[in-house]
């Protein structure tokens, strides 16, 4: 018989979503990925990194000198916002704002979740309604 399982067996088990035949499953202490990760392979953004990150020797006002890849695109990213159409500018300003340190005692934007910049707002908005709730009641003449 081809099946391992006894039909008993098979009788007391229901086959369905998260729960594959028995006779399909991994046995203990076997791997789904048998081979694993090929060593040295590199995911996009460690090639990325890699790649931009090697010297190449420029002009640069007429002397050579090294730059990284990376610093070369922020360079002519730079030329291009100062001298191209307005929309390379507005992207240049987009891009640079995601880049900049939070001043001292501030939180980086970008490490605030979502859903607490929301509910930050929502508390905002509540508070300045309160206090435009007040300054109508005080500017009110009151009868004496």
């Amino acid at each position: 018989m081809a099946n391992d399982s006894s039909p008993s067996e098979v009788h007391d088990y229901k086959v369905g979503p998260g729960k594959p035949p028995k006779h399909t499953r991994f046995k203990p202490g076997q791997s789904g990925n048998p081979k694993g990760r090929p060593k040295g392979s590199q995911n996009v953004k460690t090639a990325f990194n890699k790649v931009g990150r090697k010297s190449v020797r420029v002009k640069h006002n007429g002397r050579p000198r090294k730059l990284t890849k990376q610093q070369i695109i922020v360079h002519r990213f730079t030329n291009h916002a100062m001298t191209g159409p307005e929309r390379a500018a507005r992207d240049y300003l987009l891009v640079s704002k995601a880049f900049e340190e939070p001043e001292e005692g501030e939180l980086a934007a970008s490490s605030i979740p979502e859903n607490h910049k929301t509910a930050v707002a929502e508390i905002v908005r509540r508070i300045r309604e309160g206090e435009e709730a007040q300054t109508t009641a005080e500017d009110e003449p009151t009868e004496n």
